[in-house]
């Protein structure tokens, strides 16, 4: 594995789902599961950090939230409400 502080968002999520995939083995020791444990722990602080420092993650669409331009009524004024 790489460097922790080379990591990024995409190989913390996958690290932690190949994680998770063995710690849900039938055949895992107890010490095995610790260790896994561990280090998802570490992981996790690290995508905190990374966050923290406003990282991007190259998997998110910078364009912002998605709406639904089907709905006329998005984005219409309201005529209940008076003009500020």
């Amino acid at each position: 594995m790489t460097q922790e502080s080379d990591l990024t968002f995409p190989a913390i999520r996958t690290r932690l789902s190949a994680i998770a995939e063995e710690v849900s083995a039938e055949d895992i020791s107890l010490d095995d599961a610790l260790a896994l444990y561990d280090e998802a722990v570490k992981l996790a602080l690290q995508a905190c950090d990374l966050a923290e420092v406003g990282a991007p993650d190259p998997e998110d669409d910078a364009s912002g939230p998605e709406v639904d331009t089907s709905d006329p009524e998005v984005g219409a004024p309201d005529p209940d409400q008076p003009d500020l």
